[in-house]
């Protein structure tokens, strides 16, 4: 029995994890001495649930030390898809105005907000574009 870090969903079984939705557009999933599985990004790291200032939270974070990894064997057109999905993670992570609801709305405002979702689509070579992700 396996449970996915993100969603918590429990899988009876690998074949089940491996056709998970959470981790449909990775390469490898990471599976923890509890068997929990997380998908794993092309750099190492892993995405996760998180408690982040007192709010859940999706963040990317290094796999812990225990852990084995389980290649998933996805078809190129996935994986290309996997590439842009963790660029947006790293980089909606790194504008903590995007994510974070306890900053003050003042500096969150709708102006701030647009150009830092510009910023996000040009990371992206417009895969994503700003008007999908407001």
């Amino acid at each position: 029995v396996y449970t996915c870090g993100i969603c918590e969903e429990i899988c009876n079984n690998f074949d089940a994890v491996r056709t998970h939705p959470c981790i449909e557009s990775y390469e490898d999933v990471v599976v923890d001495n509890n068997n929990y599985f997380y998908p794993r990004c092309s750099n190492g790291e892993i995405v996760r649930r998180s408690d982040v200032n007192g709010a859940e939270a999706i963040v990317v974070d290094s796999a812990p030390l225990s852990t084995t990894i389980h290649q998933l064997h996805k078809p190129a057109q996935s994986l290309q898809s996997t590439n842009v999905d963790e660029i947006l993670i790293t980089e909606v992570h790194s504008r903590e105005l995007l994510w974070n609801q306890h900053i003050s709305i003042a500096k969150r405002d709708r102006r701030t907000i647009e150009k830092l979702w510009e910023e996000v689509s040009k990371a992206t070579n417009g895969n994503r574009q700003c008007k999908q992700m407001l």
